[in-house]
């Protein structure tokens, strides 16, 4: 299937978790949703900071 832009940067941002050996999905949300949580916890929302994340700024938030 044709993947969105959304779709696109949650799969490549799961990828790069997965990477680094964070069980990670993406699952769809409403639209213009892109959040990532770990352990039911937020820790990124694009709604929150009004942007995409920065490559490696999630994955740098998990590591800390």
């Amino acid at each position: 299937p044709d993947l969105s832009g959304y779709d696109k940067r949650a799969a490549s941002l799961a990828a790069e978790l997965a990477d680094q050996g964070f069980d990670a999905t993406a699952t769809a949300g409403r639209t213009g949703q892109f959040d990532v949580l770990r352990d039911g916890e937020l820790v990124y929302s694009k709604s929150k900071e009004h942007r995409f994340p920065h490559p490696g700024e999630v994955l740098s938030s998990l590591q800390q």
